[in-house]
C-alpha cells in the first residue's frame, strides 16, 4: 500500500486522466481544509472578543430580568385576586 497523508494511493494512478482525477479531488480535499481553518479562525476571533462575552452576559441578565418580571406580575395578580376575594367575602358577610 502506497498511501500517502492525502490519503490517495498513487500506485494505482495508470495515465494522465487518472492523475488528473486524484488531482481534482485533492484540490477540494483542500478547499474544504481552507474552509475548516477560516471557520475556526473567525471562531477564535470570536472567542478572544471581548465584546462576545460581554453580550453573553447581557442576553443572561435580561433573560434573568424578564423571569422577575414575570414572577413579580404574577405575584401582584394573585394579591389582587386574594384582594378581590378577601373583598368580596367581607361584603358577604356585612350581609349577612
Amino acid at each position: 500500500m502506497n498511501k500517502n497523508i492525502s490519503g490517495i494511493d498513487y500506485s494505482k494512478i495508470k495515465n494522465i486522466q487518472d492523475l488528473r482525477e486524484k488531482r481534482v479531488l485533492l484540490m477540494h480535499k483542500v478547499e474544504m481544509k481552507e474552509e475548516k481553518i477560516r471557520y475556526d479562525c473567525s471562531i477564535l476571533k470570536q472567542m478572544l472578543n471581548p465584546a462576545h462575552y460581554i453580550n453573553k452576559i447581557y442576553d443572561g441578565i435580561y433573560s434573568i430580568e424578564n423571569i422577575i418580571a414575570v414572577a413579580v406580575r404574577g405575584y401582584e395578580a394573585a394579591k389582587s385576586f386574594i384582594i378581590k376575594l378577601r373583598t368580596c367575602k367581607s361584603g358577604e358577610d356585612e350581609n349577612a
